[in-house]
């Protein structure tokens, strides 16, 4: 039953005197004034992310993962495009081949897992479900063909 201060008292000795043991509870718990849960992080703070970054140009995206600052990993992005050709990645190479750059300030997080192994699935599957994805094909070699038909009816 609620704590009422003046009645339960009363309460109690009415039902102490039927054999009856009658518990109180506290209507106004601490959960009730304290908001659950956590701050939002802005898109740069986020770990253990599945990421997607947008072409301004085209249709193009690329999607990454990353356990580190999403930020950090952006900023790696960016500062690849002065590496020699053969070690640059695909989005330095789309941007240097169309002449394009990517949406850098609005980078959407679209999952968040903590383990490496379901966070790599995570990635195969949004690279699979975006056709304009330009990661490379190896990207998505571990996701299992069972799930192919189910992406293309989602």
């Amino acid at each position: 039953m609620p704590f009422y201060k003046g009645f339960s008292g009363h309460i109690k000795r009415i039902f102490k005197q039927c054999n009856i043991e009658c518990v109180f509870s506290v209507a106004n718990k601490l959960n009730c004034l304290i908001r659950l849960g956590k701050d939002r992080l802005t898109n740069g703070l986020n770990m253990c992310s599945v990421y997607k970054i947008n072409c301004l140009i085209c249709n193009a995206c690329y999607i990454g993962q990353t356990k580190r600052h999403v930020q950090k990993r952006i900023k790696e992005h960016k500062s690849d495009i002065s590496k020699h050709e053969g070690c640059r990645s695909v989005v330095s190479d789309h941007r240097l081949n169309n002449d394009h750059d990517f949406d850098w300030q609005n980078i959407e997080i679209l999952h968040h897992e903590s383990h490496l192994r379901k966070r790599l699935v995570a990635e195969m599957y949004f690279i699979k479900r975006h056709p304009e994805a330009i990661n490379i094909q190896k990207d998505t070699d571990g996701f299992p063909v069972l799930y192919e038909p189910i992406l293309r009816n989602i």
